[in-house]
């Protein structure tokens, strides 16, 4: 095999396993907003949320997956997209 065709396999198969690698995942974590007086389950900080609706916007709770955070807007709340309140 030639110097030239050895480097080219090389790049080759470090550009496979690069592309073979699984993605980094977005969040490992789904929060629980009141946004808008509206519920919202998003992978979003509180900070994030705070920049995508504003105000009034206020964190219920956090969850590690999707759909711990659904069963807990749903059974606390009604589910994401029924009325709530931040503070008093």
């Amino acid at each position: 095999m030639r110097e030239g065709s050895h480097n080219l396999s090389k790049g080759l198969l470090a550009a496979t396993l690069l592309l073979a690698a699984p993605a980094p995942a977005l969040a490992d974590s789904y929060n629980v907003f009141c946004s808008n007086n509206r519920i919202e389950v998003q992978q979003r900080t509180l900070e994030q949320q705070l920049s995508a609706r504003g105000t009034p916007t206020c964190q219920l709770s956090g969850f590690s997956s999707y759909s711990s955070a659904l069963d807990f807007a749903k059974a606390n709340f009604g589910g994401e997209g029924q009325a709530c309140t931040c503070g008093d």
